[in-house]
């Protein structure tokens, strides 16, 4: 077949060639307007895209098709699907007498809404109707990973019954091994470990079957989070899971924007990325248990009874004085439900907005929001990097 296919194409005259390869080229680039045209996005998106497919012939196609076709819809059922299996086997358990520890400590910390922010906590309630306004939090700030990886370590090490991670970027180098490696310790002693990382995000550790070592380990599962999973008809690539959370014996977690790699640390006079995380205690630890338990459900279609046992659902006990909710976004959570949130939070302020980022790309939603607060008199501050490491943001 292959020779045949060399001497089919080289039988055809080289202009002949060119007139059927510009032809293909026109149909493909009228296919893509047209697909543009019936499923309308942002205009400047468009504009680049069929730039791209015209100046950069069957390859532009290719990467439109690739990346330029918005399957979202199929993305959140599938999702959403999952998530309402989830939720429907967590009802099967509720009951009368005996209700599920989630819920039950949901509605023994449920407080009512500030007087300053009820308005705010209104939108909320519709936003994410699933994650209550919490009291009785205590919530912590950690600065950079020299805070947040011995907190994290320390935590592991008194782990009594479970340790739950949930990272986009595992990173192959020291640190990664050592929380690896502590968890691993844990497991040996008789600990339910499972670790949750991102395909994409954590391809070098993946790549270079890090993982594996930890294949045997009695008690300790670790999964990837992908898309492309044909037994399960998921084929997208550019879904990916960029959640951060760790639980552990669902009494304490921690949450924020700091990974598991060495590049949160300074090292030879390098700088350490800046970021933040929090360590969490009391009942919103019980919000990021059931997010890390659904994804988790999602990826392993593991036994639900087990996942939703009152012994991952910590107590509920007031621990500190933050009142606090949880917002989950992604394809499968209604409607924008972050955007909707910055753009309430811009609405309602009336002092001081502060908005530090390493990747400000707003849609004009957001832009004409910030400016209208602006206006209103209120003090907008952007902290940015001064040196992004992605050249396009």
């Amino acid at each position: 077949m292959i020779c045949d296919w060399m001497f089919l194409t080289a039988s055809i005259p080289w202009p002949d060639a060119i007139r059927l390869g510009t032809l293909i080229h026109v149909i493909l680039f009228f296919a893509v307007a047209l697909h543009c045209l019936i499923n309308p996005r942002d205009p400047r998106s468009t504009i680049v895209w069929l730039f791209a497919v015209w100046g950069f012939p069957f390859f532009g196609a290719l990467l439109y098709a690739a990346f330029g076709i918005s399957r979202t819809p199929v993305k959140a059922w599938k999702k959403a699907s999952s998530e309402q299996n989830f939720a429907a086997a967590r009802s099967e358990r509720e009951g009368e007498t005996q209700p599920l520890a989630y819920w039950r400590s949901l509605l023994a910390a449920h407080i009512g809404q500030p007087d300053s922010a009820q308005t705010f906590n209104r939108v909320l309630d519709r936003i994410t109707p699933d994650h209550p306004l919490l009291g009785g939090n205590a919530v912590e700030l950690l600065l950079d990973g020299t805070e947040t990886y011995p907190a994290l370590l320390e935590a592991i090490a008194q782990a009594k019954h479970h340790i739950h991670l949930l990272y986009y970027i595992i990173g192959c180098d020291a640190l990664a091994h050592e929380i690896l490696d502590a968890c691993a310790e844990r497991a040996r002693a008789g600990i339910k470990v499972r670790i949750l990382f991102d395909e994409f995000g954590s391809a070098k550790a993946s790549l270079s079957r890090m993982f594996r070592r930890y294949r045997n380990v009695p008690n300790m599962r670790i999964v990837g989070f992908t898309q492309v999973n044909i037994l399960k008809q998921r084929i997208q690539i550019n879904l990916r899971n960029h959640r951060k959370i760790a639980v552990v014996d669902g009494v304490v977690s921690f949450t924020g924007g700091i990974n598991l790699h060495d590049g949160h640390l300074p090292s030879n006079g390098k700088l350490a990325i800046r970021d933040y995380h929090f360590r969490i205690r009391g009942p919103l630890v019980n919000e990021l248990q059931y997010t890390f338990l659904s994804d988790w459900y999602f990826m392993t279609d593991e036994n639900p009874e087990e996942l939703l046992s009152e012994a991952y659902f910590g107590c509920c006990t007031a621990v500190g004085n933050i009142s606090a909710r949880i917002v989950n976004s992604g394809p499968s959570s209604p409607g924008h439900s972050l955007e909707d949130l910055f753009f309430n939070a811009l609405s309602e302020a009336q002092q001081k907005i502060v908005v530090v980022t390493p990747y400000l790309v707003l849609p004009p939603t957001l832009i004409q929001a910030m400016r209208m607060t602006a206006m209103r008199g209120v003090s907008v501050r952007l902290i940015v990097p001064a040196n992004n490491n992605h050249r396009l943001v």
